[in-house]
């Protein structure tokens, strides 16, 4: 005969086993980068590192040398001065009154005082270094001179010259005093004469 009509839809059926799992996903987009880490620690000090070449050797400096001479007495015009003497005249004064010089050497400078001796405005009193070659038999004179101009004062009676003189061992010197007028210095003079040897 005829079917019968469809039945009612029976209950649903316990759920079934979990399937497996699926394959990972793609890599997702890297993140924003985190903040900066705290400094870490210094680290400890290297090994020293070695010692570098010496440098060249500088130049040689020049020697200096000086010699003082002076009077403990009145000097006159043309008088030379010692060591604490002077004496006058042509025949005597230089051989009287002089020092040697102990090596080859330049003299480079005068320096000469009138100690506290009056000039007047127009008065001068001047050194000259004078040396001989010759065991004082003859003088050359330097050229180098030192003039003292007046009025003199506390603070005006030095003067100062240069040169540039080559002397050898065992040479002779001395200074020459000259005045204006021929007049004398009654408290002495001194004079320091430098060299570079």
């Amino acid at each position: 005969g005829a079917t019968g009509a469809t039945g009612a839809t029976g209950g649903a059926g316990a759920t079934g086993a979990t399937g497996a799992t699926g394959g990972t996903g793609a890599t997702g987009a890297t993140g924003a980068t985190g903040g900066a880490g705290a400094t870490g620690a210094t680290g400890a000090t290297g090994a020293t590192g070695a010692t570098g070449a010496t440098g060249a050797t500088g130049a040689t400096g020049k020697a200096e040398m000086t010699i003082y001479l002076a009077s403990d007495q009145q000097i006159g015009d043309n008088d030379f001065m010692g060591l604490g003497t002077s004496q006058g005249g042509a025949a005597k004064g230089f051989e009287r009154n002089n020092v040697v010089i102990p090596q080859t050497a330049t003299i480079t400078g005068l320096v000469f005082s009138i100690r506290d001796n009056a000039l007047a405005a127009n008065q001068t009193v001047s050194a000259q270094i004078v040396i001989s070659t010759t065991c004082a038999t003859t003088t050359t004179n330097t050229g180098i001179i030192a003039t003292v101009s007046g009025p003199s004062s506390s603070t005006n009676c030095c003067a100062i010259a240069t040169g540039n003189f080559t002397v050898h061992q065992c040479d002779l010197l001395s200074v020459r005093i000259t005045t204006s007028g021929g007049g004398a210095l009654p408290d002495g003079a001194a004079a320091t004469v430098l060299f570079t040897t």
